[in-house]
């Protein structure tokens, strides 16, 4: 790094102190996931700065940043599916349209098919 440098010492510098300092900034970067996580957040459009950001530390293949990766994974499927609220609301209206009742069942069926059957 520091022949291909040679001419600029200061890049180098802040180099060595960046990778210097990536235990702190991988702290760092998993506070904010965490925070993104637990803030509810729904984050489907492809389109959305916060998508993308979140496939793009997804696509981390480092070995120092695995961590990382594995999280952003974790709040990109979490913040895809439903919140709790709506999964339940979903599932009551899914089971409302559901009858399980056949035409002429009812209270007084069985009384009208144990009249017949005598």
């Amino acid at each position: 790094m520091r022949e291909q440098n040679k001419d600029n010492l200061d890049k180098v510098v802040s180099l060595v102190l960046s990778h210097a300092r990536t235990q702190s900034k991988s702290k760092l970067v998993m506070a904010l996931l965490d925070h993104v996580k637990a803030s509810g957040l729904t984050v489907s459009n492809p389109d959305s700065f916060m998508y993308q950001a979140l496939q793009s530390l997804a696509a981390l293949e480092n070995r120092s940043s695995t961590a990382i990766a594995l999280k952003a994974r974790e709040v990109l499927i979490s913040c895809q599916m439903p919140s709790y609220e709506r999964r339940a609301q979903m599932e009551a209206i899914l089971k409302s349209s559901i009858t399980s009742s056949f035409y002429g069942e009812g209270p007084g069926a069985r009384f009208v098919l144990f009249y017949i059957y005598f």
